[in-house]
């Protein structure tokens, strides 16, 4: 198939069907006035101008046949959407606010069967000032281009709309201009727009889409439709129409158009605070994660602070601890903990599975087939379709874990938008005293929490990022909040009595706090062990779920908590629980069984470990899906970690596994630092 076929198929077809929902879902409205003319030049200059010349000089024809028509559907929509929000006044004179647009494009997107979770956002209009903006990173993701080039894109096509619809002549001087303006032969009409407006435009779309557009503008008759039509068909090309996006400035729109209208009802409310909003100033450019509340410092907050100082005295550097994942120190604990180059090529095909399946708002979901259409399938069940926070991280620990941050790395715009969208919907509360930041959402519970405490502490403890400072510490300090005050464990609910899978989670995030220099009060990591102990059987070789039991994968996470929270080597239950793992080895039908083992194992070292490795890795790399959307993806039975989590969950366990040569530096190495928790 030639380009120009390519072209009208995979964009120019989709965009058109997109045209007709929205004809169709203005048609509908019980509405008096709807005036179409910022949507035909807004149309006209993005769709049909700077939009396919990006594709045309962005992507290959295989690039272009691979663009779904959801994907052009959910770009254009919200794309639109930003522009109707800017322009609400102009597209209604006689409403008062611009309350009317999200249902409008809530309704074409269901038309579209595009998901809810898609058009989430914070409901204000997009920043077209900087380049690196995160929505236009989500987007540029989705159609596969620069997002710093739809930023310039959406910035000159509202400065096009501003400029044409502010110049708009009279209706006599309308009616006189179009009088004098002959019918143009479609061949005439195509040369005429080359010559102005489209001429950067690639020939494979110019025509259809204005006669597509001309058509779904006269449908509107709000407007004379001779007056359309000329309006379509005689828009001159002006200078400032080429200029770069940092001449536009928001400022130049009129006030009123610009008003930012919130979502009524957005499917994910935002965070819950008990204080006053702040502006939060940080140094750092990308450092625009703090939750916006003011905090009193975190340290001070805690008491009595001298009973917490000695736990930082034994701490050593993080960035020597999370130097692990440097590029360097990587490539030498993959050569000597049996890494290879196609378990790192595994690793970078997972990450990219994650970068697809990011929605636009920086968020993942458990039922991940919203981002994709179900082209992957098995998603996670029912209970899980709420639990943003917890896929999310889930999301982000493998890119953390190959050291990808929001501030390095190829992913750091991927990186930036998750961590942005945990720390923006944290709940931050000041609880007797103590500043708290909940992250608990849907059916994740404390599960949630404790996934998004890790991703905030080893974000913050891998930049020393300042803005990450605040939200790691709160986090931490609502794990000290809602430990069970007799058994010393967590739950699903805040306070209830533990379980080994919860309590593995708030140990890894409590060391990694601890890494970051960040305060983990005594109590918390004692009360961990005191948990550990009553679910211990055969005096700590076994462990089982709320209750003394020999299990393998809840064995495998207190045997790991067991090792951070200061066991020698040489101790005998540890020898003996690490014989255990070693003689299960691999459970291909048990992903957390495998992640928690490896990590043990690993750390222990010897042929037990060179063992399980060599049947792991290849095991892993060879049943990692290769072909179509799913390409770098896993999903297999795999217990109620499998039902719930579906193939996110799945491929972010499988991921971390195959990082467990360089996630954290060895804990039994010659001259290892002295790093147990304070106790």
């Amino acid at each position: 198939m030639d380009r120009k076929a390519l072209g009208q198929r995979h964009f120019t077809e989709p965009m058109m069907q997109l045209s007709e929902s929205l004809k169709a879902a203005i048609g509908s409205q019980d509405w008096q006035e709807f005036n179409p003319e910022p949507l035909v030049h807004y149309y006209q200059a993005m769709f049909a101008e700077s939009l396919p010349e990006l594709i045309d000089q962005a992507m290959d024809d295989s690039e272009i046949a691979d663009l779904e028509s959801d994907q052009v559907h959910c770009f254009g929509l919200l794309m639109l959407r930003d522009m109707f929000r800017r322009f609400h006044k102009q597209l209604r004179p006689d409403t008062a606010d611009g309350k009317w647009v999200d249902p409008l494009f809530r309704q074409i997107a269901d038309k579209h069967e595009l998901p809810p979770e898609a058009l989430v956002d914070d409901g204000k209009p997009y920043d077209v000032k900087d380049p690196n903006a995160p929505w236009a990173g989500s987007l540029g993701a989705l159609m596969g281009l620069p997002g710093s080039e739809i930023v310039r894109a959406q910035g000159r096509s509202l400065q096009t709309v501003q400029k044409q619809t502010a110049n708009r002549p009279s209706q006599s001087e309308a009616s006189a201009a179009t009088a004098a303006t002959p019918a143009l032969a479609d061949s005439d009409e195509i040369e005429y727009r080359r010559a102005g407006f489209f001429s950067s435009a690639p020939p494979w779309m110019v025509s259809s889409l204005i006669h597509g557009l001309v058509l779904l503008m006269l449908a509107l008759v709000t407007l004379d439709p001779v007056e359309i039509a000329k309006n379509v068909l005689t828009v001159t090309p002006t200078d400032e129409a080429g200029q770069e996006m940092e001449e536009f400035s928001l400022e130049q729109i009129e006030p009123d158009s610009m008003e930012e209208e919130m979502i009524e009802e957005p499917v994910i409310s935002p965070p819950t605070t008990v204080q006053a909003v702040e502006a939060i100033e940080v140094e750092t450019p990308d450092a625009v994660l703090m939750v916006g509340t003011e905090m009193p410092d975190m340290i001070d907050a805690i008491a009595p602070m001298d009973a917490l100082t000695q736990s930082l005295t034994s701490a050593m550097e993080a960035t020597t601890e999370f130097s692990a994942r440097s590029t360097d120190m990587k490539k030498e604990l993959l050569k000597k903990y049996g890494g290879s180059e196609a378990t790192e090529a595994a690793v970078t095909k997972a990450l990219e599975w994650f970068q697809r399946h990011q929605l636009p708002n920086g968020a993942w979901n458990l039922h991940h087939n919203i981002a994709c259409g179900n082209k992957c399938g098995n998603p996670g069940d029912e209970k899980a379709k709420d639990s943003f926070n917890g896929a999310t991280a889930l999301a982000l620990l493998p890119f953390l874990g190959a050291g990808q941050t929001h501030m390095q790395g190829k992913y750091k715009g991927t990186v930036h938008r998750g961590l942005q969208f945990i720390a923006g919907n944290m709940k931050v509360k000041n609880q007797g005293g103590l500043i708290t930041g909940d992250c608990r959402d849907g059916s994740g519970t404390m599960y949630s929490h404790g996934l998004c405490a890790i991703v905030l502490c080893e974000a913050y403890a891998m930049t020393e990022d300042p803005a990450l400072a605040k939200p790691a510490q709160a986090a931490l300090n609502y794990i000290a909040f809602t430990q069970n005050k007799t058994g010393g464990g967590w739950r699903y609910t805040p306070g209830q009595e533990g379980d080994t899978s919860v309590v593995g989670w708030m140990v890894m995030a409590l060391k990694s706090g601890h890494m970051g220099h960040l305060v983990v009060p005594p109590n918390t990591v004692r009360g961990a062990s005191l948990f550990l102990d009553r679910v211990s059987a055969d005096n700590g070789v076994y462990y089982g779920y709320t209750a003394p039991q020999k299990k393998a994968s809840t064995t495998a996470v207190g045997l790991l908590c067991r090792m951070y929270l200061g066991w020698d080597k040489e101790h005998p239950s540890l020898k003996k629980g690490v014989d255990y793992l070693a003689k299960i080895g691999l459970n291909k039908n048990d992903a957390y069984h495998n992640y928690y083992s490896a990590q043990v194992l690993r750390q222990y070292g010897g042929p037990q470990w060179d063992a399980f490795n060599k049947e792991m890795s290849e095991w892993l790399v060879e049943t990692q899906e290769s072909q179509g959307h799913a390409i770098g993806s896993w999903y297999f039975k795999s217990g109620h970690t499998g039902g719930r989590g579906g193939r996110l969950a799945i491929t972010a366990l499988c991921t971390m596994t195959l990082e467990v040569y360089y996630r954290h530096l060895p804990l039994y190495a010659e001259a290892a630092a002295e790093d147990d928790f304070p106790l």
